[in-house]
């Protein structure tokens, strides 16, 4: 058992509908198994709608489970997750793709860093000082920051204070959903890059929640593919990015921009040779009702959603 397990997780909102056809729901995770072992990355990618960010929230007790089981450190957590001082809250931290609301505007960052210091440590007023503003140096902040408002940083100076945040109370895994996605380009590499400093200094993990294939790249271990709330392949970085086996799987790499201006040709039409096989061929992995079939082995370490029976069709 990892460090963090999930099993047969379900997240199911309830959808408005006709007085007749009687109480309907969106199943936004629909059954998923995780196991997350202490020192290692995870990727979890899909596009939007695919259930990725559900499954975070649910983590740390944003979203209400609808069935299934949460375990931290081989102990159920499930019923503890809205419990704002449970032990396991210290160490599963999480950082939102939008910084600005995840900071209070109202708070100056020495407050917002200090937070979860005064909730769950018993510190000196002037060991608090010392430990914030050794957060900020860490992700390449000075003392001047600490009497400033999230409003007066730029979009990922604020990522990093998310960051900085997270990590406050050294916790064993952060939970990054989205984390750089609104970022330009040259900012995502160095949000990126103090994010790998915190983990080798305070040997942390990683839940890395992207759209992205092309960002999680260099972060991740291994890295499930979702869809419809439902994982449709699973593998360490090497099955995922050197032999895909499922077409979304194939279809999300190949939105992968290339930048090379030789290969760009070749590139175009292999991504759209890539999108005219996901439109034929993607039904044929769903039942009937949509959904996402279960994985099936291919090697120790790969896994792919299987194509359901001639019955579920």
């Amino acid at each position: 058992m990892g460090l963090l397990e999930i099993k047969d997780l379900k997240v199911h909102y309830p959808v408005k509908s006709g007085f007749l056809s009687g109480k309907k729901s969106h199943a936004a995770v629909d059954g998923i198994s995780l196991s997350l072992e202490e020192g290692k990355n995870y990727g979890l990618v899909g596009e939007s709608g695919s259930g990725k960010s559900t499954v975070g929230r649910a983590i740390v007790g944003l979203e209400r489970i609808t069935a299934g089981q949460i375990f931290y450190d081989g102990t159920d957590i499930t019923a503890a997750l809205g419990k704002r001082k449970s032990g396991h809250k210290r160490n599963v931290q999480m950082i939102f793709q939008d910084s600005s609301a995840s900071l209070n505007p109202k708070k100056q960052i020495g407050q917002i860093i200090s937070e979860p210091l005064q909730n769950f440590e018993k510190l000196s007023q002037q060991e608090e000082k010392k430990r914030v503003s050794d957060l900020l140096e860490m992700v390449g902040l000075t003392d001047e920051a600490l009497n400033k408002y999230p409003h007066e940083f730029t979009s990922g100076q604020r990522q990093r204070i998310a960051l900085a945040r997270a990590v406050a109370l050294r916790p064993k895994f952060v939970i990054a959903d989205e984390p750089v996605s609104v970022l330009d380009l040259s900012v995502q590499a160095q949000v990126l890059n103090y994010m790998k400093r915190i983990q080798e200094q305070y040997k942390l993990s990683y839940l890395f929640i992207s759209h992205d294939l092309g960002v999680v790249k260099q972060m991740c271990d291994e890295l499930a593919i979702m869809y419809r709330g439902r994982f449709v392949e699973y593998g360490d970085r090497q099955d995922i990015y050197l032999n895909p086996q499922h077409v979304y799987t194939k279809r999300l790499l190949s939105a992968i921009p290339n930048l090379d201006p030789l290969n760009r040709k070749l590139h175009k039409r292999l991504r759209r040779e890539i999108e005219s096989e996901y439109k034929q061929s993607m039904g044929s992995y769903l039942a009937k009702d949509g959904r996402v079939g279960d994985l099936l082995p291919l090697s120790e370490t790969h896994r792919i959603a299987g194509k359901p029976s001639k019955g579920e069709l």
